[in-house]
């Protein structure tokens, strides 16, 4: 994967041996050995194979030339190669001595499909090395992902009428209609004539093509074939303005001055002028290091692009720059920080709706190599923990360059995993639709008789759909109304009953799921209805906290029926006068009323009333507790509390006597 051809490479980082002097192959190592210090490396692989077919040097200077191989192939993303020489120095016991060449070989198998070969080699590294968090990261990645292995989510499929049997990536949709399309290619075409010894491809330039409603792409072509956007250096990672009149791209070339085949790579911008684009102008660059990958804000007034100096964290960036208006310079980079960045890569930023940045990394761990990440930026400016996108998206090779439609979860990406048609190849997504289904019954709660033609409604903060039960009482929604990634409420209301409101959420649903939400419908009584027993202490009134949840589900009637109102009644038992029970039955009733104005409940829907003893309780059915038996039907008045023979038994009398109730007032439909 281009990511170092269009970001530029200062340094190999790589701890390698010193050089010992060639003998009998010093012609081949010496040319092998200025054609890699020049990131020529399909010359100096050429030469230093040439070198070790009838070796005759040294071991430590064989095991440089073989590490230089290895390492050839991993740049250039030879994985059979690299691992071939690889193979070699660990069995000729040099990555024993050298954690890189762990390190490498690990992610080489990573690449191949050798999970387990990798694990065991990403161990033995971390235990030369434990301070390495990314590579603490990809093995706890590779565990993770062979014993829980994910659900799809996205249905993958190479986009094989857009790519060649070179590089082929980093696509961006050119117009409205998301008919055309601009992406990199290293193909046959290209403008300049010239090889690149990095790859031993052509340099880089745009190239686009159209898609078709009957589904058909038209041959990719060059964007620019008059010589502004296009040239012999490499020009590739477009990005379109929301507009679709400017574009964006990364350019890498040669500086003058510079001897050691080292690219500089910036960004520039040309515009649209009908079927052409005018001169590119430099809209940024760095003098200490090199940017790319540019993606800007709607307002094109704020761009994060990908970058390599010695301010950042690690090898590549991610940065963010601003200016105040479109014909005004960027301002200096600001690094995006270490909940973004890491010690290794991130590359190919995207934004997506102004707040979701997608971007490749090899740093957050994942399947191996780069993979495919999105953070979403508060509203404070701060960014989210980077989630990973998962497979298929996401593979054991480089996945990256990511790009969606505007009005579906569907899109582009680049990878060079297995089964490609060239090196990078871009692929087609597009999000599985899961079967979400909710159903369920309504019935009476008393009789238990289904209830149908009852509305019910699936809201969530956008809409509301309304359906309606059947004879026998059962509703269901289908998948095309229910969307993952919501809070849904389902309220079933109808004259004559509470209201009835139940949750459920689509939020980090893996697979296809049925909800079945039943529903017991309470009709309205006509008469009071009592409360969970409060106990108050002797003639007090405060509500104690262990009898608040005795007023939860109250609290839920009265949300679910916002236009319900009710009466509090508190009654005492037949004890004490009648004033002094009428003040304290009060008090109680409207503690309890203050208690449901403190959750929220409108003072105007609740109304308190101290009934103090001039209502005593009938009771409903047969009470029994015991050898006491009361009667249904019984009036618990003085009379009857006098006729009792038990101090027990009229003690039972005056608690039950001792309530709290409601009544509607008026009641319509919660909605």
């Amino acid at each position: 994967m281009k990511i170092n051809k269009l970001l530029g490479v200062f340094c190999l980082g790589l701890v390698l041996l010193h050089t010992i002097p060639a003998q009998a192959q010093e012609k081949y190592i010496k040319t092998g050995d200025d054609a890699y210090r020049q990131y020529q490396y399909q010359t100096a692989a050429e030469n230093y194979k040439k070198a070790l077919s009838d070796f005759k040097g040294t071991p430590d200077e064989r095991d440089r030339v073989t590490f230089r191989l290895s390492e050839i192939g991993f740049l250039t993303n030879d994985w059979k190669m690299a691992s071939t020489y690889y193979k070699k120095l660990e069995k000729n016991g040099f990555c024993d001595r050298s954690p890189d060449c762990l390190k490498r070989y690990a992610a080489t198998l990573q690449y191949l499909g050798e999970d387990s070969m990798a694990t065991a080699r990403f161990e033995k590294y971390l235990a030369l090395v434990p301070g390495d968090s990314v590579i603490s990261r990809k093995l706890q990645d590779l565990k993770r992902h062979r014993e829980r292995p994910e659900v799809p989510k996205y249905k993958v499929e190479n986009a094989a009428a857009l790519n060649s049997n070179k590089d082929d990536f980093g696509l961006v949709f050119s117009n409205r209609k998301e008919e055309e399309v601009i992406f990199t290619s290293t193909r046959k075409g290209v403008t300049g004539k010239d090889i690149d010894q990095w790859t031993s491809a052509y340099f880089s330039d745009l190239f686009k093509a159209t898609l078709t409603s009957g589904g058909k792409i038209s041959a990719p072509a060059l964007a620019d074939n008059q010589g502004m956007v296009n040239t012999v250096a490499n020009e590739g990672a477009p990005f379109m303005s929301s507009n679709y009149s400017t574009l964006y791209c990364t350019r890498c070339e040669q500086k003058p001055e510079k001897k050691s085949g080292i690219s500089w790579c910036y960004i520039i911008e040309s515009k649209r002028n009908g079927s052409r684009w005018t001169k590119p102008e430099v809209v940024y660059s760095d003098p200490d290091g090199n940017t790319g990958h540019a993606t800007l804000t709607e307002d094109e007034l704020l761009m994060v692009f990908a970058g390599s100096n010695e301010k950042g964290l690690g090898k590549k960036d991610l940065w963010m720059t601003s200016r105040v208006s479109k014909n005004k310079p960027f301002g200096p980079g600001v690094n995006l920080g270490g909940l973004i960045n890491t010690a290794g890569d991130e590359v190919f930023p995207m934004l997506r709706n102004d707040t979701t940045l997608y971007f490749a990394s090899e740093g957050h761990g994942g399947f191996g190599g780069l993979d495919i990440f999105k953070s979403i930026r508060k509203a404070n400016g701060d960014w989210s923990v980077p989630e990973n996108m998962g497979s298929p998206i996401n593979s054991n090779s480089d996945d990256f360059a990511i790009v969606f439609k505007k009005e579906v979860e569907a899109g582009y990406f680049s990878s060079n995993r297995t089964g490609g048609k060239g090196g990078d190849d871009l692929y087609y997504f597009k999000k599985i639709e899961l079967k979400l289904e909710l159903s369920g019954s309504i019935a009476d709660a008393a009789t238990h008789l289904k209830l149908g033609s009852f509305p019910v409604s699936l809201v969530d903060e956008n809409d509301t759909i309304t359906a309606t039960a059947d004879a026998q009482g059962h509703y269901q929604f289908d998948k095309s109304l229910i969307r993952e990634n919501r809070e849904y409420a389902v309220v079933v209301a109808h004259p004559g009953y509470f209201a009835q409101k139940q949750m459920f959420s689509t939020q980090k649903i893996d697979g296809d799921k049925q909800w079945i939400l039943d529903f017991e419908m309470v009709p309205i009584p006509e008469s009071p209805i009592v409360l969970p027993q409060i106990l108050y202490d002797l003639d007090q009134w405060a509500l104690m906290p262990q009898y608040q949840d005795s007023l939860r589900n109250l609290v839920t009637i009265l949300n679910d029926n916002p236009e319900l109102r009710i009466e509090l009644r508190s009654h005492t038992d037949t004890r004490a006068t009648d004033q002094y029970n009428d003040d304290l039955s009060q008090k109680r009733a409207q503690t309890v009323v203050d208690f449901l104005i403190s959750q929220g409940i409108e003072p105007a829907r609740l109304q308190a009333k101290g009934y103090g003893k001039r209502s005593p309780r009938m009771i409903v059915a047969d009470y029994k507790l015991n050898d006491f038996l009361i009667p249904k039907g019984t009036i618990l008045d003085e009379t009857y509390v006098a006729s009792l023979k038990k101090t027990e038994w009229q003690e039972i009398v005056h608690q039950l006597n001792r309530r709290t109730e409601f009544s509607v007032i008026s009641a319509s439909i919660g909605q």
